[in-house]
């Protein structure tokens, strides 16, 4: 167990915010010729976005040979872990609304301090038994898992969407400790310890457009602590109903 100098709390949560759509008349639906061009008279589409993203860690020799051969892509990226030669990290998936933010999460909360307050106290009125009272301050909190956050709009016509995404994955800290050496009055040297989390983070932010129903990779190229492995993000967007189904076959 740490020493009691972390005082880390730690707070499972899988929070999921989602910004749900109104489904169309079913009128609206049956005379559709497409549902991209079905719309209010806000911009805000009618039907629902689903959003399903992977994150995948890969071998570097497996990454390596995909580069020398130029194939750094969707399939062959994804041939490689249908085959067991990679791992499924996370694999969050969202439904939201053309044109609003949804967040989806699943993280550990590690509240730490960032510095101590050191303070010698006497004991028996004796300066022989002066001992320090060490007291951590100024806390601070930070998530450890997944979190992303994502913004789904339908391109007008071209059964396309653009979206704007930050996904991170930030992984389990590694510790080591600083501090500083308190001299007593007896001239006793002794160690205030202070230990500080480090914390490894995976994640980009960007804007892209894609075909509905296509899976694309978005990011790539996010190594792992110890730079052995490497993980490649994943994206598919799609509109569907209210049951939840695709409505590719209505294009």
């Amino acid at each position: 167990m740490k020493s009691h100098l972390m005082l880390c709390a730690v707070l499972l949560s899988l929070v999921s915010t989602v910004l749900a759509a109104e489904t169309p008349p079913p009128e609206i639906i049956r005379n559709a010729k497409n549902p991209f061009d079905l719309r209010s008279n806000s911009p805000t589409a009618l039907y629902p976005i689903e959003v399903q993203m992977y994150f995948i860690e890969y071998n570097m020799d497996d990454i390596e040979k995909l580069a020398r051969e130029d194939k750094l892509e969707a399939e062959p990226l994804l041939a490689i872990w249908k085959k067991g030669g990679a791992k499924l990290l996370y694999a969050p998936r969202v439904l939201g609304q053309s044109g609003w933010e949804s967040t989806v999460k699943g993280t550990t909360e590690y509240i730490y301090p960032t510095d101590v307050d050191v303070k010698v106290a006497n004991t028996e009125s004796s300066v022989t038994n002066s001992i320090p009272i060490v007291t951590p301050q100024n806390f601070i909190m930070r998530e450890v898992g997944i979190i992303m956050q994502i913004t789904p709009e339908i391109t007008t016509g071209k059964n396309m969407f653009n979206i704007t995404l930050a996904p991170s994955i930030v992984s389990q800290p590694t510790w080591n400790t600083h501090g500083a050496t308190l001299m007593e009055p007896t001239n006793v040297a002794t160690v205030v310890a202070l230990e500080q989390p480090f914390f490894n983070v995976q994640g980009f932010a960007s804007c892209i457009n894609v075909s509905d129903g296509a899976t694309v990779v978005v990011g790539g190229g996010m190594n792992n602590a110890a730079g052995d492995k490497t993980v490649f993000a994943f994206l598919r967007a799609r509109l569907v109903d209210a049951m939840g189904k695709p409505l590719a076959s209505r294009k």
